[in-house]
């Protein structure tokens, strides 16, 4: 009966839930039971040491929400009172989910002790049986007011209840789990393209020594639909995202004596998966990566935090980490480059040095997984950060515009540009490379607008003018991927999420010689499938689910890839980016093991998430036991007394119709 249930029930709007992600050896995050739900009588605290007493769904500030769920590890009847936690977003926590060394296992070097995120205390990667959900302000004032009520009455008479619905379905492991069909591997695509464009190189660029640019994609947060990423991994991109437009706006990378590619890595949070697969594809010599080879790769550039480095002065200090000891290359010229652009870089107040020789190596990005295979490779990570982050919100919701400063990053932007300008032409004919601030400026407010803000989000004018979004926010967390398309540069966005698509545009256009044919000379727009584009070229600004138009895609010279990014120990068998909820295709597979072996790569933790029939969040009020079987005594007298008087009235109607 809906009509009777939504009198009684309250359903609203949870927000974002906390869900249950395993892995090879494990799982972590957060489950629900299946039957009874949790539920239990609203409880508001305002600080996490407050006591619980007895069985409650328990309301938490964000602020405090940290503390109480290390309470509820420490404290075995705590985590038996509490049946489910709603938190409401007051003040940022000033603790990172993430841990104190994230991923400390693929550094090349031992300091599992080191805090690079001092303020990490690892909570993303717990585990919990009860149900977390964050709320919005509404749902958050309609829980509030119920649990206020319970309070004044002392929690006696007729209490308001909350039932928590997020019931996982996966259990145990990444193995068990994908055995049973109850979950997917966490996955996406990175996105790398060439400056100037590979088939446009000089005759000899087969041989030319390549400089990488690496910036991450994707985040996580406890919650993980929650997520931004707003100075990592967001300010990084967007840096390397304008520094190619500014590189590609000017006439010089023609004449480089070095190949600039820059890569936009999807899946690092998880074992650095995106680098990983990037690297394992390029050994095969996959379609993903065709044009690259491992040798050519002489120089990494990753830019990593960089959305916060300006002070209250307006001066911004940007620190060049690399890692230093026998056996790896010698980063000399990257450090140089980079400290001699901030110099040069009079549009604003910056200075570049050296990071902390006290540092034990490179702090935890892309950049480990390049050294992992080629430790001779001369690598560098420019950060806004000396010895330890300066983002509070490392992997956490609270790493969101708030903490994140447009200037710093159009800033970064400018010095990166510079330094890799004097790394791709060393040796050749040197050039000054003209910046137009005012325009970086812009570029980098654009793309906050479209990456980091939720309005207008990928309804901007730049993301429209490239993808057709199938949602506003950009995805942040990399989530779960259900196939993969038989032919990895297929841009169906069933398979390929918003924030790829709009990567792989935007890079194609930044790095573009210029406009290209169809291969059959017509113009009536192009797409990947029937209307390809010439030898060389790309169709841009394509939308699958628009009629075909000179509007419609349209063919430019560039060199722009996607490369899958998913564990390297699961195999898609048969996908074909059509069935993805058809025949679970999934498996494991030893194909880079000896590739693994080769290089020592830690034992791969084959992510996945688990499937989940909904998550939901509804409020009710509810009588005490004693009044609740008062009513069922007092319904089933009144029962009694009406099939008494149905029985008589159908013997007095017996005999009045014997009388007649």
């Amino acid at each position: 009966m809906p009509q009777l249930s939504a009198v009684i029930y309250t359903q609203v709007n949870p927000a974002v839930g906390c869900t249950r992600l395993l892995n090879a050896t494990g799982h972590i995050g957060c489950t629900g039971p299946a039957a009874p739900l949790s539920r239990a009588p609203l409880l508001a605290l305002s600080s996490a040491s407050a006591d619980v007493p007895g069985e409650r769904v328990v309301i938490i500030p964000n602020s405090q929400m940290d503390a109480f769920l290390q309470r509820v590890l420490r404290d075995a009847v705590l985590q038996s009172r509490v049946k489910g936690l709603l938190v409401h977003q007051d003040a940022p926590s000033q603790a990172s989910p993430s841990e104190a060394f994230p991923r400390s296992a693929f550094a090349p070097y031992r300091a599992p002790g080191y805090a690079w995120n001092p303020g990490g205390n690892g909570l993303s990667y717990q585990s919990f049986d009860f149900p977390i959900f964050l709320m919005d302000n509404d749902t958050s004032q309609a829980a509030y007011t119920r649990a206020v009520i319970n309070a004044d009455q002392v929690f006696l008479g007729a209490l308001h209840w909350g039932e928590l619905d997020s019931s996982m379905l996966a259990q145990h492991n990444a193995s068990a789990c994908l055995a049973a069909q109850h979950c997917y591997p966490l996955g996406g695509h990175s996105v790398w393209a060439a400056l100037p464009p590979l088939q446009q190189a000089q005759p000899a660029a087969a041989s030319q020594p390549v400089i990488m640019v690496v910036a991450q994609m994707d985040t996580t947060a406890f919650f993980h639909d929650a997520a931004v990423g707003a100075d990592q991994p967001l300010s990084g991109l967007i840096a390397m995202l304008a520094a190619a437009e500014i590189l590609g706006n000017s006439t010089a990378a023609a004449g480089y004596s070095r190949q600039l590619v820059f890569a936009a890595v999807n899946g690092e949070p998880w074992g650095y998966m995106g680098s990983k697969r990037f690297l394992w594809e390029l050994s095969r010599g996959e379609r993903s990566t065709a044009g690259l080879s491992l040798n050519r790769i002489e120089q990494v550039v990753e830019l990593g935090q960089l959305g916060r480095s300006i002070d209250a002065s307006g001066r911004s200090s940007l620190f060049v980490h690399s890692q230093q000891g026998p056996g790896f290359g010698d980063s000399t010229s990257l450090l140089q480059a980079v400290v001699s652009s901030a110099a040069s870089t009079t549009e604003a107040q910056v200075t570049a040095s050296a990071a902390a020789s006290t540092n034990p190596g490179i702090p935890p990005s892309s950049l480990m997984s390049f050294l992992r295979v080629n430790a001779s490779i001369s690598g560098a990570v420019l950060a806004e950060f000396d010895s330890a982050f300066t983002n509070a919100h490392f992997e956490g919701h609270d790493d969101d515009e708030s903490n994140l400063n447009a200037a710093s990053v159009a800033t970064a932007a400018m010095v990166a540009a510079r330094a890799l300008h004097t790394l791709a032409q060393a040796g050749g004919t040197s050039t000054v490379l003209q910046v137009d601030a005012v325009k970086v400026r812009s570029t980098v407010d654009s793309l906050i607008a479209c990456l980091v803000k939720a309005d207008p989000g990928l309804t901007c004018p730049l993301s429209l003018s490239l993808i057709l979004p199938t949602r506003v926010q950009a995805e942040h967390y990399i989530s779960d991927m259900h196939s993969l398309t038989a032919d990895s540069q297929d841009p169906n966005p069933n398979i390929k999420s918003n924030i790829e698509r709009f990567v792989w545009n935007f890079l194609a256009l930044r790095t573009s010689s210029g406009p290209a044919k169809n291969a059959d000379g017509s113009a009536d727009g192009c797409d990947p499938y029937e209307h390809a584009c010439e030898a060389g070229a790309v169709c841009l600004a394509y939308h699958p689910d628009r009629k075909r138009s000179p509007d419609n895609g349209r063919c430019i010279r560039s060199t722009a890839c996607y490369v899958p990014s998913y564990s390297t120990r699961l195999n898609c068998s048969g996908c074909n980016g059509e069935d993805t909820l058809a025949e679970f295709l999934w498996q494991f597979t030893d194909a880079a093991a000896d590739w693994e072996a080769q290089y020592g790569w830690p034992a791969d933790p084959v992510w996945t998430e688990s499937l989940w029939a909904r998550v939901a969040l509804r409020m009710y009020q509810r009588d005490t036991d004693s009044v609740a079987r008062a009513l069922v005594g007092i319904g089933l007298g009144v029962t009694g007394l009406s099939i008494v008087a149905v029985l008589a009235a159908r013997g007095v109607y017996e005999k009045h119709l014997k009388s007649q």
